[in-house]
């Protein structure tokens, strides 16, 4: 029945598919700056003024164009968490139309006084070229100002930069050491390319212990394809720790969680009854999912192993794959 399936040994790649910078900014995660003590970056030293907390109040009530002027005047003032949050505001376009090239000055005023934030987000512009004229070298000398400052989004892009060489001579044991110390931090991108570089072996001795769990520590936050990376160690036995059951349950999850590899792999280990009982209608299920994604692996596998099948078979997987729809990722 099985004969002629393409067996899908290969890992996902262990890196970020298209290496990009991350994008998350204090608006994202509803958060401005908002220092909570005298002493922390741009305070001067000084406790927070009042008008500031009205500003955040403001803000957080809708009320962009009050939150504006407050901060505005204390911008005015050189108080850099204000120009900050002013950055943010013009570049997302909250009290005032977007204008990355404000953003750009806000941002460049509150990096003068070490708001880590401000390194990143004016990094991110001139990466883009946005508001100012693209420079890659600057972005890199930026997100590596915020990397040093314990910010792991930073951390992160500068190791983006360092592995592919944008904007800084290529360094895969300098961009390991960022990806390490950002998911050290938490930081799940970074925990899943840490793990692909222990994995292959680029910038750091390889190590498949270390891979397996940053992979999985990766998967526990929600990463998919360090899910669906890590059943494939433990299938490979690369883990060490051979178990098909555990293997399919990997990567079943990540085909759950829309990862096309995944649901081609766990295709055929139904098939085949690998790490689960065999089941035709699951496994041409999966197949029907995968293929449906344009998977090319998948169609030759679909199209082989249905025609060895009932048409009743086919029908009700074609109706289970329609009305798949991919779990979001684990908080």
């Amino acid at each position: 029945m099985d004969r002629g399936l393409w067996i899908a040994c290969a890992l996902a790649l262990a890196l970020v598919t298209v290496p990009a910078f991350a994008q998350e900014k204090a608006e994202d995660k509803a958060l401005l700056v908002v220092p909570e003590e005298e002493g922390e970056a741009g305070t001067g030293g000084k406790p927070v003024p009042p008008e500031f907390k009205e500003a955040v109040r403001a803000y957080q009530d809708g009320d962009y164009a009050g939150a504006m002027n407050r901060w505005s005047a204390l911008a005015d003032k050189d108080y850099a968490p204000a120009q900050f949050n002013l950055g943010v505001m013009y570049e997302n376009g909250r009290g005032a139309e977007p204008n990355y090239q404000r953003a750009a000055e806000f941002y460049e005023k509150a990096s003068e006084q070490d708001i880590p934030n401000a390194y990143l987000n004016l990094g991110l512009l001139y990466a883009r070229g946005a508001g100012v004229e693209k420079d890659d070298e600057m972005a890199a000398e930026l997100f590596e100002a915020a990397a040093e400052l314990d910010l792991p989004e930073a951390q992160f892009n500068i190791g983006i930069a360092y592995l592919i060489g944008r904007g800084v001579d290529k360094d895969e044991a300098e961009a390991a050491n960022w990806f390490l110390a950002a998911a050290e931090a938490g930081y799940r991108a970074a925990q899943y390319n840490i793990a692909g570089l222990y994995h292959r072996g680029v910038g750091v001795d390889r190590d498949i212990a270390e891979a397996t769990r940053w992979y999985e520590t990766a998967a526990d936050s929600g990463d998919a394809l360090a899910r669906y990376n890590l059943g494939m160690l433990i299938l490979n036995d690369e883990s060490g720790e051979a178990s098909a059951e555990e293997a399919a349950r990997h990567i079943e999850q990540a085909a759950k969680q829309g990862v096309t590899a995944a649901q081609n792999q766990i295709a055929i280990m139904y098939a085949r009854g690998v790490g689960v009982k065999p089941d035709q209608e699951t496994a041409l299920t999966w197949f029907e999912i995968a293929a449906g994604m344009g998977d090319d692996q998948a169609i030759g596998n679909r199209d082989r192993f249905a025609a060895a099948l009932s048409q009743e078979t086919r029908v009700m997987a074609k109706r289970r794959a329609e009305a798949f729809r991919p779990q979001s990722a684990l908080p």
